[in-house]
């Protein structure tokens, strides 16, 4: 079929060559490869196992380093005499130990002591990355007491130290809001005798997540001794034990809650402004991470801990340790670490390179004869089948010009080469684009037509037969051609094909053969273009003391058949029916009217709001026993957001036009005392308006004789 490539399978020569050679190579490598590679994966995932286990110990290591001295710290100070006392104003008994300890433990964040009655005491240690409102810029411990006045109402002071633990500030809060008694540390270590670690909740001093180790202490006021442990800490020491570029290491409790995550963000979800204990902690499936969240379906179908699984997520293998941790450490906290295979077994695979590589190199000193060998062969055929391509497309400017040694491809060229000089000479007499085209569309050029909407265009040159009788036939001929050319340029840029040429006019249509769902819109576009290209060469020529040749276009969309016409050997790909007519009869009513570009109201509707159309009633032109609605384009519409600069009909225009259609409307209403003086306001506007003087007669008639009830404001024209 015309414009369609064979689909038969082949292999170019050199590929031939080439690929015997590759072939052999690649199947001896891979062989050697893929043994080692297996050997070699197995022992890298074994590897892999040790190192889970070493992660797994210095972070259970790491949890006791930083658990560890807490517990000691609770245990310690709650057997101390005078830890159940309650603080006064200045100080309390644990005030030096408990601000040595946090000195000396970076990962203890605060201690304090919360009384059964309600008052609390607490040292906090600010660090940089704190924002503590009303503390000086130089504070590093803040030291908060709540207490009771005599009457019964809580009162709180802060007390603010440096470094060197100086006094830098205090603050007085009348009335407190924050109870110990409400917090989960408080009511978790109120029930139990032995120091116990709380589940994960948001501090109230800086809003960050952690844990608590506390213990309940009696006297004469019981209450709960608490120190904080932020998990940033153990966070960044998670994400400092990835031994692949991806591993990761997370804790999570068995109903799929986070523990800890080596990026901290992602640990909480929400946050309830009005209460700090309602905030909500990120689960492995709210994180939408499915690596962790098939290392924890795992875990939950063994029901426990696991020492090495491999893991399918998303095409890809993964190796997965889950270690149940202490529950000194946790309540129900398992530690996860997962990691690619790919990344493991990475070391393998670049062994595996660095041989094919060693192999391939041997190879690769030879291949470039071969190729050379090869290409010398095979380019000049390569070159000939792109020029066969470049002929299917109707390409044939470019001459051909190939050399040689092989006599076959040698007279396989000079034979292309003078049927595409042939080919080109005949081309000036057909029109190149529409075969193009007829080609990319798979039209086969046989006898026949089809009915089809097309938007057609036919253009003319006003005075061309008079300025044909002055002129030299070269020099006219010579004219002419530059005319056409331009114009026909601007019709196909916009996708119409050109029918034929008729003297000094043209005759083409848009949506055949090949559709266009905006065909109106680019016949209106390609209108506008040919009107301005003609202006151009006029002024040039005027300039030139030549004869002007002023366009005239009319454009009409319709149905007509397209197809081909003519004889079995010689055939015509054209547009025939009343559309076509109708298209001619519009451009040869612009001499009534004094227009450059008359539309058909089909054109108009069809084309949208991005032109600017003038109303010129209806009209019956010659040949036509239906009325048309015609208009005329006046340039692209300035009130629409699409238009261009290019083609924009002006403000003055616009308005020329708006005040047109309003006389127009006073016309068709049958105001003719109205509309006489509109037509006549409109005439001295602009002298050279045909259509202005055309309707003011026609108004000063019916003014003086009334047209009977049938009148609709029709023209009927028997003159083409």
């Amino acid at each position: 079929m015309p414009g369609k490539t064979s689909t038969r399978w082949t292999v170019s020569l050199r590929i031939s060559i080439l690929s015997i050679f590759i072939v052999t190579l690649a199947t001896v490598v891979s062989v050697v490869v893929f043994h080692t590679y297996t050997r070699n994966r197995e022992a890298a995932l074994a590897a892999s196992a040790a190192l889970m286990d070493e992660v797994g110990e210095k972070t259970l290591e790491r949890l006791k380093w930083l658990y560890e001295p807490a517990y000691a710290l609770v245990d310690v100070s709650t057997e101390i005499a005078g830890t159940n006392g309650k603080p006064d104003l200045a100080t309390h008994p644990l005030d030096s130990a408990l601000l040595r300890a946090m000195e000396l433990r970076p990962t203890i964040k605060s201690a304090y002591l919360g009384f059964s009655d309600g008052d609390f005491y607490r040292i906090w240690r600010v660090d940089d990355a704190d924002e503590l409102p009303h503390a000086p810029p130089e504070t590093r411990f803040s030291i908060l007491r709540i207490m009771q006045r005599s009457d019964g109402s809580r009162f709180s002071l802060h007390k603010y130290l440096d470094h060197a633990r100086r006094p830098v500030g205090s603050r007085l809060v009348p009335v407190p809001r924050y109870d110990p008694r409400g917090r989960p540390w408080y009511k978790m270590a109120s029930r139990l005798v032995e120091a116990h670690l709380s589940d994960l909740y948001v501090f109230a001093g800086n809003g960050t997540p952690g844990v608590t180790v506390a213990k309940r202490f009696d006297g004469p006021t019981p209450g709960v001794f608490g120190v904080d442990i932020e998990l940033e800490e153990i966070a960044g020491f998670l994400a400092r034990q990835r031994f692949t570029e991806s591993a990761l290491l997370f804790m999570f409790h068995s109903d799929g809650r986070l523990a800890v995550h080596p990026e901290p963000t992602k640990l909480t979800r929400a946050f309830d402004d009005s209460d700090s204990e309602a905030v909500e902690f990120n689960t492995v499936e709210a994180l939408g991470d499915p690596i962790a969240l098939a290392v924890v379906d795992e875990f939950r179908s063994l029901g426990t801990g696991f020492e090495r699984r491999i893991l399918n997520v998303r095409d890809a293998q993964y190796v997965a340790r889950v270690d149940d941790l202490p529950d000194r450490y946790g309540r129900d906290v398992h530690l996860a670490i997962v990691a690619p295979v790919n990344e493991i077994v990475a070391p393998v695979l670049a062994a595996g390179r660095s041989a094919v590589l060693f192999g391939a190199a041997v190879f690769i000193l030879f291949l470039p004869i071969l190729v050379w060998i090869a290409s010398r062969i095979s380019r000049p055929l390569a070159r000939l089948s792109s020029e066969a391509d470049q002929i299917r497309r109707i390409e044939l400017d470019d001459p051909l010009e190939l050399r040689s040694l092989i006599s076959e491809i040698a007279d396989l060229s000079d034979a292309m080469a003078a049927m595409k000089s042939t080919l080109a000479a005949f081309t000036r007499y057909i029109p190149k684009t529409l075969v193009a085209r007829m080609i990319e569309s798979g039209v086969v050029p046989q006898l026949g037509g089809e009915r089809r909407d097309v938007t057609l265009m036919f253009t003319d040159a006003a005075d061309f037969t008079a300025m044909s009788d002055t002129m030299e036939p070269e020099l006219l001929a010579k004219k002419i051609s530059h005319y056409l050319e331009a114009l026909g340029s601007e019709i196909l840029k916009l996708g119409g094909t050109i029918d034929k040429y008729l003297g000094d006019g043209i005759m083409a249509f848009w949506n055949a053969p090949i559709a266009s769902p905006d065909h109106a819109r680019d016949a209106c576009e390609a209108a506008l273009r040919c009107a301005r290209q003609s202006g151009d060469l006029n002024a040039g020529w005027v300039a030139a003391g030549e004869a002007p040749m002023p366009t005239r276009i009319g454009i009409h969309t319709g149905e007509a058949i397209v197809g081909n016409i003519g004889s079995a050997d010689r055939m015509d790909y054209t547009a025939m029916g009343g559309a076509v007519n109708l298209a001619s009869r519009l451009e040869g009513l612009n001499k009534v009217f004094g227009t450059r570009i008359l539309v058909s109201a089909s054109v108009k509707e069809a084309a949208g709001d991005g032109f600017l159309f003038r109303a010129l009633g209806r009209v019956v032109p010659k040949g036509r026993r239906e009325a048309t609605g015609i208009y005329e384009l006046i340039g692209r519409n300035p009130a629409c957001a699409r238009t261009a600069p290019s083609d924009a009909a002006t403000g003055e225009q616009a308005d020329y036009c708006e005040d047109w259609n309003s006389v127009f409307m006073q016309y068709l209403d049958r105001n003719w005392s109205v509309a006489v003086e509109g037509f006549s306001r409109l005439a001295e506007r602009r002298a050279d308006d045909l259509a202005a003087q055309f309707y003011l007669r026609r108004a000063q008639e019916f003014l003086e004789s009334p047209p009977g009830p049938d009148w609709w404001g029709i023209e009927a024209f028997d003159t083409k």
